[in-house]
Order: C-alpha cells, then structure tokens, then sequence
C-alpha cells in the first residue's frame, strides 16, 4: 500500500491509500500516477523450441565418431521487463575437457532480445559423456542457470575409396569409374584404395559386381 498526505494547502489534510494494482488518483486537484515496477530480468534458455529448465533439464547432444564434432546451438532469451546483463557461461563436469563452448553473442539482453551460443562436443575416447554448462546474468534467482549435458561417443570404423587414377575420393552410390577405349581382348585396369579412416576396426570387406559383364 501506498500513503499520500496532501494538506493542499488548507487545514484539512487528507491521506490517501493506494494498493499497487491502482495506478492513478487525483489529489486537491493534481493528478498522480502510480506505476508499480516491472519483472525483472528473466532468462529463458532454448534448445531449438524446447524450453530448458534451471538444473533439471538434460542438454542431449548427438552421438559422434571418434575424431568426429558435433554441436548443439541454444538460445537465451531475456523474458522480463528489466535488462538483462552480465551474461557468460562456464562448463565443468567429470568430462567437461571433450566440449567447448562459445561464449553468448551478447553480453546484455533487453526485454524481450535474444541471443546464441554453441556447444561443441569432439570426444578423445568411446563411452557415455557428462559435463555442466553453468549461464551467469543478472537473474535474480536463476543466476546461474545451470544444464547438466549428455553425450555418447562411438569408435566405428568409416570406409574411405579413393580412384588412384584421379586421387579423386569416390561417393558412396553416385560415383562412377570410367575407362579408356581399348581393343578387344586387350586388359585395362583401374586401381582403388580402400581405407579405414574411422576408430573402430573395419571388417567384413568383399567385392561384388552387378550388371554387364561385358
């Protein structure tokens, strides 16, 4: 409640009471606003458009090879009414040295802006993955906003054919070889290296053929 004593220049004083969902009055004739304040500033994360909750949510980041990155961007959001500032992130956990993360494109949120930052998850070995990423602002009771984070890395063997005639590395199901005219009768040839460019252990290699045989 808001109290206001105008004695408006006479003996009769009066006092006035307002509560804060009254935002106007008039007293002895002057007109006074009440504006009660706003929300404060308000962080909202996003993965994509799943909203992320302070300790609880999971960040989830796709599986990847051994020697292979992937990444995962979120997005901050400022949901209040006031700025919101100071905004960096940390990242610890028991695996926190096989990610990186960049840190938010913006320093301060107005109301209602937005801003990203990406998480980059490249493993040194195979298994399940943990780390923290921990979001600092000026949130009165989100700060900081803390995302437990999940990975699995995999060491599975990727195959690599390269036409050493060209040095040119062929594409699965579109590529093609193309020979020479010859006479018939006579041989051609054309050399292919096969190579295991993966972690894990490539097996199981046979040739086959399908249509002419001419």
């Amino acid at each position: 409640t808001v109290g206001i004593h105008d004695t408006n220049g006479s003996a009769n004083g009066r006092f006035v009471h307002w509560s804060f969902n009254q935002v106007s009055s008039v007293i002895g004739g002057t007109s006074i606003v009440f504006t009660p304040p706003g929300p404060p500033a308000d962080i909202a994360v996003f993965d994509g458009a799943s909203s992320l909750v302070d300790g609880a949510s999971t960040l989830v980041v796709p599986s990847a090879n051994l020697g292979e990155t992937r990444s995962v961007t979120l997005t901050i959001t400022n949901q209040g009414s006031s700025p919101l500032t100071g905004l960096s992130v940390t990242k610890d956990g028991v695996n926190q040295s096989e990610f990186s993360v960049t840190q938010p494109g913006a320093v301060s949120l107005a109301a209602g802006a937005s801003t990203t930052m990406t998480l980059l998850f490249t493993p040194s070995s195979a298994g399940a993955k943990t780390a923290a990423l921990h979001i600092a602002s000026n949130d009165v009771d989100e700060n900081p906003f803390d995302i437990p984070v999940s990975a699995s890395a995999m060491a599975l063997p990727k195959i690599q054919v390269t036409d050493n005639t060209t040095g040119g590395t062929l594409v699965d199901g579109s590529s093609s070889l193309s020979f020479d005219a010859v006479g018939i009768g006579s041989p051609a040839q054309r050399v292919i290296t096969i190579r295991n460019t993966g972690a894990g252990t490539l097996s199981g290699l046979a040739l086959s053929r399908t249509g002419s045989t001419d």
